[in-house]
């Protein structure tokens, strides 16, 4: 587009609802992939480019140039063309991003109540016998363990601008529905990697886990700044690791900082 049609649309971004709307229409003319396709034939043969149109390169062309007509002021640069706007669909994303090993250092369970029930126990108890003692009873106390369940969502909606239109094939769909997998798994990992890590006790979504256990499992390393720990401050930090969940069968251990 020369510098005057650009210029044009700049200004009818800037003026009142109407001219608005026929910017929108020039950006969604000018960025069909047909019309990209039909102005690429005629910028490499000026002469008969136009001649190997397809029938939807066609009707591109003739919507630009309708929209070229009626707005008067347009510059005839590019052989009287208006270069089409080229818009990368590709969603790029800028957030610093998050580290979540929550969900795999984690049991999952699935429930279909608004809470998921369990039992605990701190297990039984074994003793030595002399020969012909009674053995007591050993019976484990069992207790109850209940997690409530609190719901997760993230509403995305498009315009038929950004969803896209497929093409005549040359050049793929300009889909933003393709992308929305990624953007509900990037929302959907920072959040409960802030939630899970430091959330706040609360009734409409998840306690921390550092919320959770509070003081009540710190240790204290050393004295002074951290340049004063050493090797025996790593291994009090696996000290502190009942040895239940250590080493053994199904364990999963991991310094998450």
């Amino acid at each position: 587009m020369s510098a005057a049609g650009c210029g044009q649309i700049a200004e009818l971004l800037a003026e009142d609802s109407d001219q608005r709307d026929e910017a929108s229409r020039w950006a969604v003319a000018l960025s069909d992939p047909n019309y990209y396709t039909a102005f690429r034939s005629v910028f490499r043969n000026p002469t008969f480019g136009s001649q190997f149109w397809n029938p939807q390169e066609r009707d591109a062309m003739a919507r630009v140039n309708r929209l070229h007509m009626r707005s008067g002021t347009l510059g005839t640069a590019s052989m009287g063309f208006a270069l089409p706007l080229v818009l990368d669909p590709d969603i790029k994303l800028i957030n610093a991003g998050q580290s979540n090993p929550w969900r795999e250092l984690s049991t999952i369970k699935l429930t279909t109540s608004n809470t998921y029930n369990s039992v605990t126990s701190s297990g039984a108890t074994a003793a030595w016998l002399g020969e012909g003692v009674v053995s007591s009873d050993n019976t484990p106390v069992l207790g109850q363990l209940q997690i409530p369940v609190y719901k997760m969502a993230s509403w995305l909606f498009g315009s038929y601008e950004s969803v896209g239109w497929e093409s005549n094939g040359n050049d793929g769909d300009v889909a933003f529905a393709s992308q929305i997998s990624g953007l509900l798994a990037d929302a959907k990992d920072r959040l409960e990697e802030a939630t899970f890590s430091t959330g706040a006790t609360g009734t409409t979504f998840p306690t921390g886990l550092l919320t959770a256990v509070s003081t009540a499992s710190d240790i204290t390393l050393g004295l002074g700044a951290w340049v004063g720990y050493g090797a025996g401050s790593i291994a009090a930090v696996k000290e502190a690791v009942a040895p239940r969940f250590r080493l053994g069968a199904g364990s999963k251990t991991a310094w998450v900082a």
